[in-house]
């Protein structure tokens, strides 16, 4: 199966490790490269961007109902295998939650770095704050076992994932390129497919959007606890922080982690 995993080199790489991005639900590779992959770029990193299979540029949107999440692990782990250098690993929100599952397999990167990650006990709050607010749509979606009703109209968009600042002609780009996700993936992080958190060799930060609709905050804490990782609460930021109006203060922030902490 084809990936797309897209590789910035920076124009003057100063890193020890590259980064690989990993997108949340519904989402690719491109959500990262339009502010954080030119961001680090500037900082000196090499990037990696990552589509899960039905995803993006990836192949097997005809099959992207019936994806789990342990086939996202897999392309992880794939997309590892074909990076000369392990990279820090920077989730968002479901690959967040992949990049747990990895860390429960594998020891073998440098670090790794979440952003409003679901829980490693799922994202049932979540859902049902979504289902109070968004009845039709959850309705609609489970009817249909697809997420597209949430990508619908740009109001859904902005209220779940992005602050109020956020400007019209960002959420309308956003709705662009926004994707159905996988019905099972979604089961797999409610209730099917849920672990553990425990402590790992691996450093960890864990980042929370102060403004997060739909990761419940207990739940996200005890997750970071569980793996012992440094967290930190970004304020004024919403769900996508990586996009959302300062998504500069999560970037500062992980570049801070990076090179202050671990000198990476």
């Amino acid at each position: 199966m084809k990936l797309e995993l897209n590789y910035h080199p920076s124009p003057h790489s100063t890193a020890k490790h590259p980064l690989l991005f990993v997108h949340g639900m519904a989402h690719a590779a491109w959500c990262w490269e339009w502010e954080f992959v030119p961001y680090f770029n500037r900082k000196g990193y090499d990037c990696y961007s990552l589509s899960f299979r039905g995803h993006g540029g990836s192949d097997g949107h005809d099959r992207i109902r019936w994806n789990r999440i342990g086939d996202y692990l897999k392309d992880l782990e794939d997309a590892l295998s074909r990076i000369p250098q392990k990279p820090v690993l920077v989730g968002h929100s479901m690959g967040g939650f992949v990049i747990q599952k990895y860390l429960l397999k594998h020891d073998n990167v440098p670090a790794a770095i979440t952003l409003s990650t679901v829980p490693a006990g799922g994202m049932l709050k979540g859902s049902l704050k979504i289902a109070r607010h968004f009845p039709w749509a959850f309705i609609k979606g489970n009817l249909t076992m697809s997420t597209a009703p949430f990508s619908e109209s740009e109001h859904i968009i902005k209220t779940i994932a992005f602050s109020d600042t956020a400007t019209d002609a960002l959420i309308t780009n956003v709705k662009k390129k926004m994707e159905p996700e996988s019905y099972m993936a979604y089961l797999d992080m409610l209730f099917l497919d849920l672990h553990r958190p425990q402590k790992v060799k691996t450093p960890l930060l864990f980042l929370y959007a102060a403004n997060d609709f739909i990761v419940d905050y207990k739940g996200w804490k005890k997750t970071a606890d569980g793996f012992g990782a440094q967290q930190e609460v970004i304020n004024d930021i919403a769900h996508d922080m990586f996009l959302d109006t300062h998504w500069q203060i999560a970037a500062s922030s992980i570049h801070d982690w990076l090179k202050i902490d671990l000198h990476i």
